[in-house]
């Protein structure tokens, strides 16, 4: 079969999530056992499982890098899906711009974390000739376009730019400090670029979005709104129940 019948083919969406509160406020905004006009009974799928509505596959993955990559891998049908879009809550990195409750929609998927840490510097995987991907350093790319194209609810809130993929989060100002600028992401997650890498993999088009829900740096500075965060990311994604 031709990559071309392929892509006639594929019409429907994988949603990746990581966490339940997020997989929760993606099937409301979806309209998933809300008992509103076109409203359908939908459960809430386990770690590794999916939720179907309509043309939308909704996959909760398992927080991290490993759980994305692996979920991801797993369900991910280029005979069928025609997106993979990543999304989630996150943290705005300094001097980025960004405020609580931003929605955020990447161009660019970093590996912050993944190399050697040396007494001079970080040195990436690429630095010491073991890239990503071949033909790449140390990220992918998120269609930044697919948003708009989807309809999605950003309004004047929306930023593009570089997420940051961590295992490590910025708990400390130095490390926030350091992921900024090294990497020049605006804000940082944990699974947008390995669901991205996978994505890459299959040529499958591929978009990360997130709401921010708190500020990296001191832990006890950084101004957490998981409520308001979730309730954000379902009014982002609120367009997306005409589509099923």
């Amino acid at each position: 079969m031709s990559g071309c019948t392929l892509c006639f083919m594929a019409d429907r969406i994988l949603i990746v999530v990581a966490a339940e509160r997020e997989a929760r406020a993606v099937l409301t905004a979806l309209g998933a056992g809300d008992g509103a006009a076109g409203g359908s009974k939908v459960g809430l799928p386990g770690e590794w499982e999916l939720a179907s509505l309509g043309r939308i596959d909704v996959l909760r993955s398992g927080v991290g890098k490993s759980n994305a990559a692996g979920a991801t891998g797993r369900f991910l049908d280029p005979a069928k899906h025609r997106l993979v879009l990543n999304v989630g809550i996150g943290g705005a990195l300094p001097d980025s711009g960004l405020s609580i409750l931003d929605a955020v929609i990447a161009d660019e998927c970093v590996f912050a974390d993944e190399g050697v840490r040396t007494p001079d510097r970080f040195l990436s995987l690429s630095d010491v000739g073991f890239p990503c991907m071949a033909g790449r350093r140390d990220s992918v790319a998120s269609a930044a376009g697919a948003a708009r194209e989807l309809g999605l609810g950003l309004g004047d809130a929306m930023r593009v730019g570089a997420i940051a993929t961590v295992s490590v989060c910025s708990g400390t100002d130095e490390l926030a400090a350091e992921i900024r600028a090294r990497t020049g992401a605006i804000a940082e997650g944990m699974e947008g670029a390995a669901c991205g890498l996978v994505a890459a993999r299959v040529g499958v088009r591929f978009a990360e979005l997130r709401v921010i829900s708190n500020r990296t740096g001191r832990r006890d500075q950084q101004g957490w709104n998981l409520a308001g965060a979730f309730e954000r990311l379902g009014e982002v994604l609120g367009p997306l129940r005409a589509m099923r």
